[in-house]
């Protein structure tokens, strides 16, 4: 489905910036 595969980028998007953001 579109959505799985939107929040699967958005996540792996999200995650680097997520942690760098809080590191």
């Amino acid at each position: 489905m579109i959505v799985v595969v939107v929040i699967s980028v958005l996540s792996v998007i999200a995650m680097p910036i997520y942690v760098d953001y809080v590191t």
